[in-house]
């Protein structure tokens, strides 16, 4: 039996709802109006400047400056902390 890759894939996503992501291009989230990667590092520096009660209009600068280098999705994501899908 051969069940084709896009199948078995429908199955797996159906199976564990929560646990995919889709990630697509930035041209294809901009036309559909999901924030792009860049808006996402945007959010993060934001959500980390506001639990870290800094008072500030620019939290990419803000993030810069605490952490001594320009924010990047990764470095954020390790800041933020990360859990496994349930």
């Amino acid at each position: 039996m051969s069940v084709d890759p896009v199948s078995r894939l429908a199955i797996a996503v159906d199976a564990r709802p929560g646990a995919y992501a889709v990630l697509l291009g930035s041209g294809v989230s901009t036309a559909a109006g999901i924030p792009t990667g860049w808006h996402v590092v945007q959010e993060l520096a934001r959500r980390i400047a506001l639990v870290s009660g800094a008072d500030t209009d620019d939290p990419f600068q803000w993030v810069r400056d605490r952490f001594e280098r320009p924010p990047s999705y990764s470095d954020l994501v390790v800041e933020l902390g990360l859990t496994e899908a349930v």
